[in-house]
């Protein structure tokens, strides 16, 4: 390996033998050679750590870690702290990614000195496949000159995995993931670095499969208590919009801390949905946003909740919706 190391992969691993193999059979065949792999064991207790250090005996750039378990986003920042590569990736232990994934991504990156490089990626579920295709968004990107205010859409995919992000500007920002939060934090990585980006390029390759079905994964125990971190996070992001003076992007905030709130109660379990409900009622009543831009996204977001309340016949729901309704005539988003 060269002495420039142009990607840092960082992969936490907690007892995901079942995938694992498959994973680092990805990473460590990456056609892009001047790459580190960091592989962060978060404490797991099945053969993880075997089959990690089968890979690391026969891969110079792999650099293992051990560590107690924590939780992800501990991980995560582990990973950063060790990384020294020009950009940073994550990739979960149970996913996978094309051979040539990093190449392009550097090779995007270089060509355009982006900050954040980013691809389409598919849904593994139960063994059927989805395509998440960003077109629209890229072609939006293209017209608005990578104007982040323009491109709605690609602020509120809350994912971190299928891009590569410019290691300085994570540095210089300050920026990391909360090892207090159990859900959701890596929206907050995702906005903060989406925000403070001064390019942002998509290619419209699918180079990322995400799975979405394992037993034990963090999406597969979704409907817990930890939801309720998704207004811990909704909160952090505002005021981090607000004491950086981001009032131009405070629309799109806007929209997204909606969008992750109401997210959070309907995956939260039916006996937490009362309490939900009166958290998520006060986190609304204690911020009121001065922005009079106006957006039609945030009206389209509100009507799209509309329709699902009536449908499913939510009397909290509705209720929410009415809270919602203030917040965003606050804001000035309608």
């Amino acid at each position: 390996m060269n002495n420039i190391i142009k990607v840092s992969v960082i992969i936490p691993v907690y007892n995901s033998k079942q995938y694992l193999k498959q994973c680092l059979d990805s990473v460590v065949n990456q056609t892009l050679k001047d790459i580190e792999i960091i592989i962060v064991n978060d404490g797991s207790t099945d053969n993880s750590i075997e089959i990690i250090q089968d890979y690391s005996n026969n891969c110079k750039n792999i650099k293992v870690i051990n560590k107690q378990n924590e939780g992800c986003y501990k991980a995560r920042n582990v990973g950063l702290e060790t990384a020294k590569g020009e950009y940073i990736a994550f990739l979960d232990s149970d996913d996978y990614i094309e051979f040539n994934m990093y190449e392009k991504l550097y090779s995007k990156a270089k060509e355009t000195d982006a900050d954040i490089v980013s691809s389409n990626y598919s849904i593994l579920e139960n063994n059927k496949i989805k395509i998440v295709d960003f077109s629209s968004s890229i072609e939006l990107l293209k017209k608005t000159n990578n104007k982040l205010i323009d491109a709605e859409n690609i602020l509120l995919d809350a994912i971190i995995w299928s891009r590569i992000f410019k290691r300085q500007m994570i540095v210089d920002k300050g920026i990391h993931f909360h090892s207090d939060i159990h859900a959701a934090d890596d929206a907050f990585f995702h906005v903060l670095t989406m925000l403070n980006a001064n390019k942002i390029v998509y290619i419209p390759d699918i180079l990322y499969t995400y799975r979405i079905s394992r037993n034990g994964s963090i999406t597969t125990n979704l409907h817990n208590e930890f939801n309720f971190d998704c207004i811990e996070v909704s909160q952090r992001i505002l005021e981090y919009a607000i004491q950086n003076k981001m009032k131009h992007f405070m629309p799109q905030i806007v929209a997204f801390v909606l969008r992750l709130s109401v997210l959070g109660y309907l995956r939260v379990n039916k006996c937490y949905k009362r309490e939900y409900f009166e958290k998520m009622c006060k986190f609304l009543d204690d911020y009121s946003i001065n922005s009079k831009t106006k957006i039609a996204f945030v009206k389209n977001l509100y009507n799209r909740f509309c329709f699902k309340a009536v449908i499913y016949k939510n009397k909290f729901f509705l209720d929410l919706l009415i809270k919602i309704r203030e917040f965003i005539k606050q804001s000035g988003a309608i």
